[in-house]
């Protein structure tokens, strides 16, 4: 694809740094910035700034002085599409008249694999000077041509530039300085240079670089990262879609589609004008980095539980608006999150320090329960676990069951929380949810009163005799007396 500049601007200072702003947001992720100035220094050095892009000089020989006058070349890449504004920065000498030309092209490489070449700035006192000259490896090299002149009162371009370059910005930095650039596109393998002349001997600098520019190639279909494939997920609150760009050329991707389907039946496409699906496919714009990933969020409203989706992404590059293929499908079941409701134990509980947690469940369509977890705590415990002191803890059990005893004994009159939470088929967590409960000592039981008539052994008078009989007692009724000839709960040792 041939080179074609897009957009260019033009501004000047007499500092050591120059603000230029574009007209339109750049488009390509890059921006090429021709300098020319005057300094003291005999090797000053150039940058760039803006929209977060990666400054390089286009060559190491991108400057050179008399100590009067340089110019140079500064590229700019993995700009922030819609970036207007940019800062030039020349250091190591002492500036005045510094101009730069900001310009903005298609079908250039990207990153620093598309300069070619550059020849060191051509210092001359006189009326005339040219740029330098280079060689091309073929057709479709884009030369950019750039000088700055020393600028004596009244003295004009007079001719210039030769040899079929396009002048395309020419300015006055200040009342000291003259500049103009100029492109030209090869059409062979030749060399090419370039001469300017103004109606005044001066002094002047001059610099000519060659791109390459490229045949922009579809981009490789995306990798499809999240929902994963063959995953479980809940739509209710709406689903987040990410990929990864992958391109084949260099360029960044500007916009790309989405299809999706419910298993056998039609294709839709996301329109992020709308939020919303539609049966046409629909390309939508946004800037995406080289390897980088990008997300499409779907609110609730768009998909619904209880079906199977496919889906997929296809990429658009920047360099030429050229489109790739979607991704093979990847899958997902949407299914409600299950939820549950704790029953017991509640209140107070006695009669056991061990009492049996039971919980009800609400599924969703076609799927079971596969675990389950359950924490008790007390003290300070919160609506989740881990506030409160654990007491007990089942780990995540492999199991359909909606209850389960406590697997160590509690403390009396304390106040417990039993947090629960399940799992359903597809790996999909329910939130905890939990009752509360106070486990009492027993009561005493009722001491049994007994009377026995009789005579004083002594006096032989009449009298009655009481006995009251406690029961209560740390063993059983079997334990507490052998009479009974029942061992049972006692061991030999």
């Amino acid at each position: 694809m041939t080179a074609a500049l897009i957009q260019q601007a033009t501004n000047a200072s007499d500092g050591s740094s120059v603000t230029v702003t574009l007209g339109t947001g750049v488009t390509t992720g890059r921006v090429i910035f021709l300098v020319q100035g005057e300094g003291t220094a005999t090797s000053p050095s150039m940058s760039a700034s803006g929209g977060g892009g990666t400054s390089i000089p286009a060559n190491a020989n991108n400057t050179g002085s008399d100590g009067t006058a340089y110019a140079g070349v500064v590229e700019l890449y993995n700009v922030t599409n819609g970036t207007t504004s940019f800062t030039v920065t020349v250091s190591g000498t002492s500036n005045y008249g510094l101009t730069v030309v900001a310009t903005e092209w298609s079908g250039l490489g990207a990153g620093t694999s598309s300069c070619m070449d550059t020849h060191t700035p051509n210092i001359a006192t006189s009326s005339t000077v040219s740029a330098g000259s280079l060689t091309p490896g073929g057709a479709d090299y884009l030369f950019l041509s750039n000088f700055a002149v020393d600028y004596p009162a009244g003295a004009t371009l007079s001719s210039g530039p030769t040899n079929s370059f396009t002048e395309f910005t020419i300015a006055s930095a200040s009342t000291q300085t003259l500049v103009g650039a100029a492109y030209y596109i090869a059409t062979d393998s030749s060399a090419h240079s370039t001469t300017w002349n103004i109606s005044a001997s001066t002094s002047w600098a001059s610099i000519i670089v060659a791109f390459k520019s490229f045949t922009a190639s579809a981009p490789s279909a995306p990798t499809l990262t999240a929902p994963a494939n063959a995953s479980y997920a809940d739509v209710s609150s709406g689903i987040t879609f990410s990929a990864v760009y992958n391109s084949t050329d260099g360029s960044t991707q500007n916009a790309y589609a989405m299809r999706i389907k419910v298993s056998g039946g039609t294709y839709n496409y996301w329109n992020i004008s709308t939020s919303a699906l539609q049966s046409t496919i629909v390309w939508n714009a946004g800037s995406v980095a080289v390897g980088a990933s990008w997300s499409v969020a779907f609110g609730s409203s768009v998909l619904a539980d209880g079906n199977i989706y496919n889906w997929s992404m296809a990429s658009q590059e920047s360099g030429a608006g050229v489109q790739g293929a979607f991704a093979t499908d990847s899958t997902f079941t949407a299914q409600a999150t299950p939820t549950l409701t704790v029953t017991g134990p509640s209140g107070t509980i006695t009669g056991t320090t061990q009492p049996a947690v039971i919980w009800t469940e609400s599924l969703g369509s076609g799927v079971s329960q596969t675990n389950y977890r359950v924490v008790v705590e007390s003290g300070t415990y919160g609506t989740v676990p881990g506030s409160g002191a654990s007491s007990w803890d089942s780990g995540v059990v492999s199991s359909a069951a909606l209850n389960v005893q406590v697997g160590s004994p509690l403390t009396p009159n304390t106040t417990y929380r039993a947090f629960v939470q399940i799992t359903e088929t597809g790996a999909l967590n329910s939130n905890w949810a939990y009752s509360t409960f106070t486990l009492q000592a027993d009561a005493p039981a009722t001491p049994i009163l007994t009377g026995v008539a009789g005579n004083d052994p002594v006096t032989g008078a009449p009298m009655v005799t009481l006995t009251l009989q406690g029961t209560d007692n740390a063993l059983t009724a079997n334990q507490a007396s052998l009479e009974s000839g029942t061992t049972t709960g006692w061991a030999a040792t």
